[in-house]
């Protein structure tokens, strides 16, 4: 059974050109579905969108997403075309890829708030080679992989008596042999390598983890092999523009802004975006629920943080509606990340 009391529309691109495994619209329907939630697809070019816009909302053509499973090969399986008015929605979802002018995110958490600053973050993958031989009976013939993995552990966790105290280096062992009484061949693991500029962090504290771990792995004969397994993430840039245009809109409102939860280290892919246009993440509070949990998940559907998620998308709106009527303000926003980003070439 599916409720039709709150329906979502997914505007996206055609079916065929979607990848459903990265794609937010269909991770999306699938946890709707899973919940008893009604959900329809806009298909973007289906439609003139230059018509008026009054005839073009009240007759939307969609169709309906009955099923969606990203392992699948038709990862959706839709219904027949329907017209639908907007209006028969509580929530439309539009991803929009850049440029872009400016960027407003929101994120649910336990209070509202006007963002701030994260880390920057390039984790980094250690996978040692040596060669097996039985522990017992031969270990000269063999060369420790996971000897080599824990010298190299230990000398990274010491780097921070050398590097500056905004980093962090975490790592765990993801695996160190295969059978007790062989000699590993092969041993891996995963480190988050994390600082408050990113430049510090490329250039500074990853030469010297890969010089760490190349020099434990010459120690003990193994060959190293070192792959990111995550993308970079630049520390957020804060955009008083942006701040200012948000905290106006909350108030407006009648939100309330508490001071900080505080909190630190944290990383986010927004950060990476912060650096490309002017941006914020603003925090809603929807939940009592800790972050990133299967409690706050299930907060979403409910009647609180259905009514936080409509307030945010108020502030959003409302945001981008003062940069649009305000030009000189969309300007200073741009030029700031300019200045920004020339002095960190």
């Amino acid at each position: 059974m599916t409720s039709t009391d709150t329906r979502y529309l997914i505007v996206a691109d055609p079916v065929e050109t979607l990848d459903p495994e990265f794609d937010l619209g269909v991770c999306i329907s699938t946890e709707l579905i899973s919940r008893g939630i009604a959900v329809d697809y806009l298909d973007l070019l289906a439609s003139d969108a230059a018509q008026p816009s009054e005839r073009y909302l009240a007759s939307l053509p969609v169709r309906e997403v009955r099923s969606s499973d990203a392992g699948r090969e038709a990862f959706w399986e839709l219904g027949p075309r329907r017209e639908a008015a907007a209006t028969e929605y509580r929530v439309i979802l539009q991803r929009k890829d850049p440029p872009v002018d400016a960027a407003f995110i929101a994120h649910p958490s336990r209070q509202n708030g006007l963002g701030g600053s994260s880390w920057a973050s390039h984790p980094l993958e250690l996978t040692f080679h040596g060669r097996a031989s039985p522990a017992g009976a031969s270990p000269q013939d063999g060369i420790n992989a996971l000897d080599a993995l824990v010298a190299a552990y230990t000398q990274i966790r010491n780097l921070k008596h050398s590097l500056r105290d905004d980093v962090r280096l975490a790592g765990i062992i993801t695996h160190g042999g295969d059978a007790q009484n062989i000699v590993p061949e092969r041993a891996q693991a995963r480190f988050t390598v994390r600082a408050r500029d990113w430049r510090y962090l490329e250039q500074v504290v990853l030469p010297k983890v890969r010089q760490a771990a190349e020099g434990a792995a010459l120690a003990a004969g193994a060959r190293l092999e070192l792959r990111h397994h995550e993308p970079l993430f630049r520390e957020t840039l804060e955009h008083p523009v942006l701040r200012d245009v948000a905290r106006h809109n909350f108030e407006y409102l009648g939100e309330a802004l508490p001071p900080s939860e505080g909190g630190d280290g944290g990383v986010t892919d927004v950060g990476g975006v912060t650096w490309v246009t002017p941006c914020i993440q603003i925090r809603f509070g929807m939940t009592s629920a800790r972050p990133h949990s299967r409690e706050l998940a299930d907060d979403t559907v409910t009647p609180r943080g259905i009514d936080a998620t409509l307030m945010a998308a108020k502030v959003l709106a409302l945001s981008a509606t003062d940069l649009v009527w305000n030009p000189t303000a969309l300007d200073e926003a741009q030029n700031t990340l300019r200045r920004v980003a020339d002095q960190a070439q």
